[in-house]
């Protein structure tokens, strides 16, 4: 029931060398998996690191848009009573590029500038 194969001594070393292929082969898929495993853990803090940094960008620019909202507003009310403001017997206007009063050669018209706005004081 029980017995030995007898081989010759050269199929002996190449199955011994055949084992010692499969084992290194084995060795180094193992070494590769625990390097891609540790590079996939590495990536996945840096991917929830990004994403914290992003969520945090995020809400500064929301913040940054409410204030820019919030000072246009304020600069077109300011303009708009700057505008009403009545100096007795001259009246404010907002100037632009296309000014209808500076345009006009008919009046009177000076124009004083306040940092990068421009008005025109125009007689009544």
């Amino acid at each position: 029931m029980f017995g030995f194969k007898i081989i010759k001594e050269s199929e002996y070393n190449d199955l011994a060398r055949i084992k010692k292929v499969a084992e290194d082969e084995l060795n180094t898929t193992l070494e590769a998996y625990k390097k891609i495993d540790t590079d996939c853990d590495l990536l996945r803090q840096q991917n929830g690191d990004l994403r914290e940094e992003n969520n945090k960008l995020r809400e500064e620019i929301t913040g940054l848009k409410r204030e820019v909202k919030s000072l246009r507003e304020f600069r077109r009310d300011t303009l708009e009573a700057m505008a009403s403001i009545d100096l007795a017997g001259f009246r404010l206007s907002y100037c632009t590029k296309k000014c209808k009063h500076c345009n006009d050669e008919k009046r009177d018209c000076k124009k004083y500038e306040f940092g990068r706005h421009q008005y025109c004081v125009i007689p009544k």
